[in-house]
């Protein structure tokens, strides 16, 4: 009994906590390449800035189309030789994978391989971070026409790149 009234009491006191953790972060929405001012102000108030960054799946897309472009770099240079740049910039995208997927396959390249190689578990871990990053946002409301944009102790600010706009003097009283 006395255990029980212990764990409830502790319990009641680590939501509190998560309650006033959460009440002195400021959620910011951005994309990268996006500049944030005001983070030495807001810290200095005892505040903490979470970062969401929405373009993350485009940013990890990027990354793994490079890896793929420089681990396939040889067949790559081998079709471009065979079919020539000018036939290749006329085709869509999805023709000149094609092109490369079977080309890979006469040579006797095995994709299966080749795609375990490129994406790594962190690779996987990331994209799954982004997507969490997105539907975080999506439940929050924000899209990236409004980006940067804030959220601090419920309100939302768009189109705010200076963390100190979401709190006045009055906001915050944190010792």
């Amino acid at each position: 009994m006395i255990i029980a009234k212990h764990l409830s009491i502790a319990l009641l006191f680590l939501l509190s906590l998560q309650t006033v953790l959460a009440d002195n972060t400021i959620d910011v929405f951005l994309t990268h390449g996006m500049k944030i001012t005001g983070i030495d102000e807001a810290q200095n108030k005892g505040l903490s800035i979470s970062y969401h960054y929405l373009d993350g799946v485009e940013q990890i897309e990027q990354r793994m189309s490079k890896k793929a472009t420089q681990k396939l770099k040889q067949e790559i240079k081998n079709i471009v030789d065979q079919v020539g740049l000018k036939k290749l910039s006329t085709m869509t995208d999805f023709e000149r994978n094609q092109l490369l997927l079977k080309h890979m396959k006469s040579v006797g390249v095995d994709l299966e391989q080749i795609r375990h190689s490129l994406v790594t578990p962190q690779d996987r871990d990331d994209i799954n971070q982004a997507l969490q990053v997105l539907v975080y946002a999506n439940e929050q409301g924000i899209t990236k026409a409004m980006l940067p944009a804030l959220i601090f102790r419920g309100h939302l600010l768009k189109n705010t790149d200076d963390v100190t706009k979401a709190f006045t003097k009055e906001d915050v009283t944190h010792e």
